[in-house]
């Protein structure tokens, strides 16, 4: 043991000596950044140790501080969780002395350890190592090494090439023996040059890639995940072939990836319970057709079963007995799933367990049939038109026959017993059943505009408003009225709000509300300006390009809004001016407003549409093409001009 640490404490030195690098030309290289990794490696060892799979990464790295505030990069966390393991940490903080190129050392000694959950979550089992650079200063570095260990051959992980701060080199290995196979898929790597060397030394196989001068991830609030731009690799073992000439089938393919999920659930739910059937006897005893039984059992849970989510070890994947899930009344999206399935087999319903994942992950199942590819589950069926009905009661509010906005366009992995399974796409709702009509009828009294309106609201969008209000009382609901149409300014005075269908899943949103704007008219002389654009969707939308970096669009769900406002003329004053129409479309979005002039009230028109959940770099030109043509007409007003002998 002491000959073992003292070999690791003269590999560390060697490491550590290795690491020196010229600051002021890593500086000159990021100029902008205020830290870099001079180094940033892994190295995945997969290897058989009496006929079974050992996998684990040793990872290092050296983070050099560029500027006067090291203290914001000085804070470090290694994340892991159930399937993994953390050990052989080595933190060392380089300190810059008066000589330069000469750096006092001094290793860190605290390192916490606490649970993390993601928001939402009640129960995880994601832990962290926490540790913080002593002294960390301008000049100065931060060394890190630590070994994490796989428990489960079927989680090994992912390599991102880049990271939150630049690397001026990055490099990933992946070391294996000739009785195990991998399979290998990189992802975004186009814009980068990335060296792939493959050798083989005593039976072993080394591939290794490599790339300089990574600049950093950077993050925008409506960009998708990062592994939808950022370059990774993703390594999987397909196969090992053990002593006995048996060979054992990991994740070869699709197939593969569901036979170990089929392991988690062949033993839930086989046994009937009298109690939960009996339940769903009197639930559908008089419903017409399976559709209609199949809506009845997913309001139902719904309704009764509360969505805690969990993320307990192998209780992350193991759906819980449906009796169970019935009798507490609560659950996470596997039990659901598992609740919701039982049930519709009670009803004579084919009903499947369903794992797909959420659309924070880019991937099909072709490209990655690992567990990375998905990261939810919730049930299915087949209609009598044979189209599958997905039944994701972790949306609350979410209607019969739509999927949660998450899962638009992902694909799912359907159970349809041992062996069996079905990949099938979740439908992408298009943008005419996520649509708000808002119809107002303005009036000017005084230098006050005073309206009615009527908003009919459907798909998402109702979603998005019933979630957001519907535990409300009525001047709560008021208050987030006017933050959420955002109609004028912020002096707008709601008189009433009356919500129709709030609490009805299959119907549209109807809300009735009265208001009062003041401080909105421009008076001047004997002319009155009205801008009648009174909600002013995507205004500041303007994507700056070069900074952007390629980086896609995210959009929650596609949707389409109209606006039809119409402005009494009020008496004494004539129509003297109406802006023209003006459009702007294309396959991915698009704007329409116009005007019409009837004398005693004038009626703008504006529609706008949003027809994508990914928009990518190709169309941020025409996107900034169509803001700009936008925000044009919403400068836009009509003018009216008191009626006089001359103006007769």
């Amino acid at each position: 043991m002491r000959f073992y640490s003292v070999c690791l404490g003269l590999v560390l030195a060697l490491s550590l000596n290795a690491q020196i690098v010229d600051v002021d030309s890593l500086r000159l290289k990021f100029k902008e950044e205020g830290a870099a990794y001079s180094t940033f490696k892994e190295k995945l060892t997969i290897k058989m140790e009496k006929d079974k799979l050992v996998s684990y990464s040793d990872h290092e790295s050296m983070l050099w501080f560029l500027k006067d505030n090291a203290s914001d990069y000085a804070d470090r966390s290694i994340h892991y969780y159930y399937f993994t393991g953390i050990s052989d940490i080595h933190a060392v903080s380089f300190i810059p002395t008066e000589k330069k190129g000469k750096y006092n050392q001094e290793f860190v000694t605290k390192i916490t350890e606490n649970n993390t959950s993601s928001s939402g979550v009640f129960y995880g089992s994601t832990k962290r190592k926490a540790f913080v650079y002593p002294k960390a200063q301008k000049n100065g570095a931060g060394f890190l090494q630590y070994r994490e260990t796989y428990n489960d051959p079927h989680f090994i992980g992912s390599y991102y090439f880049s990271t939150y701060v630049p690397i001026e080199y990055s490099q990933y290995s992946v070391s294996f023996p000739s009785e195990v196979k991998i399979e290998y898929t990189l992802f975004n790597t186009e814009k980068y040059k990335i060296d792939f060397k493959s050798e083989v030394k005593k039976g072993i196989t080394t591939y290794t890639w490599t790339t300089r001068d990574i600049p950093s991830n950077d993050a925008y609030s409506n960009s998708p995940a990062l592994s939808y731009y950022a370059p990774h690799v993703v390594v999987r073992i397909a196969e090992v072939k053990h002593k006995n000439g048996e060979v054992e089938k990991l994740l070869p393919d699709v197939k593969g990836l569901y036979d170990y999920y089929y392991g988690f659930v062949e033993n839930v739910n086989q046994e009937e319970n009298v109690e939960l059937k009996k339940l769903v006897d009197s639930l559908v005893k008089n419903v017409p057709n399976r559709d209609e039984k199949a809506r009845t059992i997913f309001n139902w849970v719904q309704n009764n079963v509360k969505y805690i989510a969990f993320e307990d070890g192998m209780g992350g994947f193991i759906p819980r007995e449906a009796a169970m899930v019935c009798q507490k009344r609560y659950g996470d999206c596997k039990d659901m799933a598992s609740i919701i399935t039982e049930m519709l087999q009670y009803a004579g319903i084919e009903g499947s367990l369903t794992w797909v994942g959420s659309r924070d992950i880019p991937y099909t199942y072709e490209e990655m049939p690992t567990p990375a590819a998905d990261n939810h589950m919730i049930s299915s069926y087949r209609n009598d038109k044979g189209e599958v009905v997905f039944l994701d009661a972790v949306g609350y509010y979410t209607p019969y026959g739509f999927p949660t906005a998450f899962i638009q366009g992902k694909e799912a992995l359907r159970c349809q017993g041992k062996g069996v399974c079905e990949v099938v796409t979740v439908p992408v709702i298009p943008k005419e059943r996520n649509a708000r009509k808002d119809s107002l009828q303005l009036q000017i009294e005084g230098d006050v505009l005073v309206g009615t309106g009527m908003i009919d609201s459907r798909g998402y969008d109702k979603i998005d408003f019933v979630n957001n209000m519907l535990n409300d009382n009525e001047e709560k609901r008021k208050e987030k009225l006017k933050a959420t149409l955002d109609k004028g300014n912020n002096k707008i005075d709601y008189g009433h709000a009356k919500f129709y269908g709030l609490e009805n899943r299959d119907t549209n949103l109807s809300i009735a509300y009265d208001f009062k704007l003041p401080d909105y008219l421009k008076v001047s002389g004997d002319d009155i300006f009205i801008n009648m654009n009174l909600e002013k969707e995507l205004r500041g939308s303007q994507l700056d390009i070069k900074k952007r970096k390629g980086i896609p669009l995210d959009n929650e769900y596609k949707y389409q809004e109209e606006d039809i406002n119409v402005l009494s003329v009020p008496k004494g004053y004539r129509v003297d001016y109406v802006p023209s129409n003006v459009e702007y479309q294309n396959d991915y979005f698009g704007f329409n407003i116009s005007y019409k002039n009837e004398g005693e009230k004038v009626t703008m028109t504006k529609k706008h549409y949003i027809n994508y959940l990914i928009l990518k770099e190709d169309q941020f030109v025409n996107f900034n093409n169509m803001i700009k043509e936008l925000n044009k007409a919403y400068s836009e007003v009509v003018v009216l001009q008191k009626v006089t002998k001359a103006t007769k």
